[in-house]
């Protein structure tokens, strides 16, 4: 059922086209090679914040966040090595799964690390932004507003576990001046904000992308004739 789910969101046009799943395999392996730098970037924002900002993490966000970028390394990684064995088959596991696994990987990374750097208040939260762009450009349409729409949901109830003090709210000191994770307006207009830019940042990184898929239709169109 899950796979005549997932190959009903992909086009008519493309489903036995070799060219259409050799370009999802190109995007994945852009994916990955784009996560190296992240894991890159990341470090250098946990060195610079901890020996140039001075800002004074707790034992628990700083092994939480070395573990983090470690695991999206190790993962990765293997990722890396896994993907040239993936080839299309309506039946098994093909290229549209693995934009899908690498994307839920990423979620849990992400969501766990927001989580050890403030929540609401830390400043990576727009990585879901950039995820679900990221998406946009992989994942076709109806598959791509689901994942935002779950993106939206995790980060909201991460918030809302935070705010309701289920799970513990692990502030960054000398970040702010004073916590904004238990005001409730801020925290309602916040995450208002944050769907809006999701949803938005879907409608028009999948419009371009529709184009691609278009423009690569009517190619094939016109070398059947």
């Amino acid at each position: 059922m899950f796979n005549k789910l997932m190959m009903s969101m992909v086009p008519d046009w493309a489903r036995e086209q070799k060219e259409f799943w050799e370009a999802i395999r190109r995007r994945n392996l852009w994916f990955i090679k784009l996560r190296y730098t992240v894991v890159v970037m990341l470090s250098i924002f946990l060195f610079f914040t901890v020996f140039i900002f001075k800002i004074n993490y707790s034992e628990t966000q700083l092994i939480a966040g070395v573990i983090i970028i470690l695991s999206i390394l190790s993962y990765n990684v293997i990722l890396h090595r896994l993907r040239k064995y993936v080839r299309f088959d309506v039946n098994r596991f093909n290229p549209l799964y693995l934009s899908l696994f690498q994307i839920v990987l990423d979620l849990i990374a992400l969501l766990l690390l927001v989580h050890y750097t403030g929540g609401i208040e830390s400043p990576l939260y727009m990585n879901f932004v950039f995820l679900v762009i990221i998406g946009s450009l992989i994942l076709p349409g109806t598959l791509v507003y689901t994942m935002a729409t779950v993106f939206v949901l995790a980060f909201a109830a991460l918030t809302a576990l935070e705010h309701f003090q289920v799970i513990p709210h692990h502030s960054i000191n000398g970040l702010l001046s004073f916590p904004l994770y238990n005001n409730p307006y801020y925290v309602g207009a916040f995450l208002f904000t944050f769907a809006f830019i999701t949803f938005v940042s879907v409608y028009l990184t999948n419009g371009m992308a529709r184009q691609l898929y278009k423009r690569e239709k009517d190619l094939w169109i016109r070398c059947k004739r």
